[in-house]
């Protein structure tokens, strides 16, 4: 029952991630993004709240310790990207406050080559999180294992 549980909070985080990464595009890309929706800490966003949590459980288990060793790097490497990303759009943007304040980030606001930067990073970060979807899909798989033992064992 408990690794049904952990298996939901991992689906659920999965799609905490995407909707993370989505909006890192979006500001990106010049969609109005508060700064505060796209949480730099690792362990302050939805997913890493999951990862410290729930997913922390497994980290004593042979069969999942690796895996979530290697989401945990991943995870770290997303918010390293993103960093950069964030310190052009909201530390070394020109934009004022009340431009930041509505939202209206622009790209005139920024210069053309810390653009192409973001563009860059964007794309990094992109890979990056299909590589930790693919962690995540490895560790599912792992958890799904380690039911049917236990369910053969009382079996």
């Amino acid at each position: 029952m408990e690794k049904e549980y952990t298996l939901e909070k991992l689906r659920d985080a999965k799609k905490a991630h995407a909707k993370w990464v989505r909006r890192a595009k979006h500001l990106v890309e010049n969609l109005p993004v508060k700064e505060d929706m796209i949480p730099l800490d690792s362990t302050e966003c939805a997913f890493g709240c999951w990862l410290y949590s729930e997913g922390m459980k497994y980290k004593s288990n042979h069969m999942t310790s690796h895996v979530l060793e290697a989401i945990e790097e991943t995870h770290h490497q997303l918010h390293d990207i993103y960093l950069k990303i964030y310190r052009i759009y909201f530390v070394e943007s020109k934009a004022g406050f009340f431009q930041r304040l509505l939202f209206l980030e622009s790209r005139k606001s920024i210069d053309p080559q810390k653009q192409v930067d973001a563009l860059r990073c964007c794309e990094e970060l992109k890979k990056v999180s299909e590589t930790l979807v693919k962690q995540l899909d490895t560790f599912e798989q792992a958890l799904i294992g380690l039911q049917m033992r236990e369910a053969h064992a009382l079996a």
